[in-house]
């Protein structure tokens, strides 16, 4: 789901916050129709319950840069501490 063939180092996702603005970058393969990927935002870590769903493969087509990567802005992160995580999922057979 991250770009790692058999036997390689996984290249886990990276965060940036840039003054107001906040950034997820991870490997993003669009030809995996079977996975769905998700970058959720929440502001309490102990309750993912009701995430703010920033990127949902599913619904959005980005695609990745030539490296692979897929860059997801939090087009409003609030203010103070927000936590971000990517969600990696199987489409039902």
């Amino acid at each position: 789901a991250l770009g790692a063939a058999e036997g390689e180092r996984v290249q886990l996702p990276l965060f940036a916050k840039d003054g107001g603005s906040a950034t997820f970058r991870f490997r993003y393969d669009p030809s995996l129709f079977d996975l769905i990927y998700q970058v959720e935002a929440t502001d309490d870590l102990t309750d993912w319950s009701d995430p703010v769903v920033i990127f949902n493969s599913a619904s959005t087509l980005l695609p990745p840069s030539p490296d692979g990567w897929l860059t997801v802005t939090d087009p409003a992160p609030a203010p103070g501490r927000r936590f971000y995580r990517l969600r990696v999922s199987r489409l039902a057979e």
